[in-house]
């Protein structure tokens, strides 16, 4: 099973925040390590996400919808840290074929 795609964003983003603040708290080794390894992880989501594009044929459009994607990675972690709404499963009415 792999993560949700912005899971794993998140998880790159938190590597590079975590690696600036070794940087700047004089752990300048360990910090600029894991600078590095958080920009190839981050380089290779850009990579993944714009072949994606590429190959999919939708345009400027796609590109456009590309640019809203910070936004819901926020939203998502916003759902996430708010935890389950509802503790009870609701049965969705199906109609009849």
């Amino acid at each position: 099973m792999i993560l949700p795609l912005s899971y794993i964003v998140l998880s790159a983003v938190a590597l590079l925040a975590v690696a600036v603040a070794l940087s700047l708290m004089g752990h300048a080794t360990v910090g600029l390590t894991l600078l590095g390894v958080g920009s190839v992880d981050c380089a290779a989501l850009v990579a993944y996400a714009g072949r994606g594009w590429a190959l999919s044929g939708v345009g400027r459009r796609g590109f456009w919808d590309l640019l809203r994607v910070p936004g819901f990675i926020l939203w998502k972690l916003l759902l996430l840290v708010s935890g389950p709404r509802t503790t009870t499963w609701i049965r969705t009415r199906r109609e009849r074929p």
